[in-house]
């Protein structure tokens, strides 16, 4: 896999993807002046969005249907730099009939100790913490 960040201005950069996505990244001050999020802030969707891709697979391997599905991910930073997270929490919001606590639980447990790489990537030096909400 190869990317590609170009320097816009001040602090953006456009950044390329193998799948031919361009997307801005940026860092201010002021969150009202820049083009995208900033990288920290992609890292946090990144984690959100491959533990969440892993569930949705699992749970449809399991021919369950999700009706409704979000993860909310809050890191928080060392105040020295790099300023890497030292902790995460995810909290998982999930809507359907058929799906069971043993289910999602069993779900998330396969997505964070196995398949998410994303999470992998941190958990050797961030507290990671999940909980989770199963809405009918």
């Amino acid at each position: 896999m190869k990317v590609e960040a170009q320097w816009q201005s001040g602090m953006h950069f456009k950044c390329s993807s193998p799948s031919n996505h361009i997307i801005d990244v940026d860092w201010g001050l002021n969150y009202s002046d820049t083009h995208g999020p900033a990288p920290m802030e992609l890292l946090l969707h990144a984690i959100a969005s491959c533990t969440g891709m892993d569930i949705v697979f699992i749970l449809q391997k399991k021919r369950k249907k999700l009706e409704a599905f979000s993860v909310i991910v809050e890191g928080e930073r060392a105040e020295k730099h790099p300023k890497i997270f030292t902790k995460v929490k995810m909290h998982y919001i999930l809507q359907g009939d058929e799906l069971t606590d043993k289910e999602v639980e069993q779900a998330i447990s396969l997505s964070l100790d196995k398949y998410c790489s994303a999470t992998a990537m941190i958990i050797p030096k961030a507290e990671v913490t999940w909980d989770y909400e199963l809405n009918e």
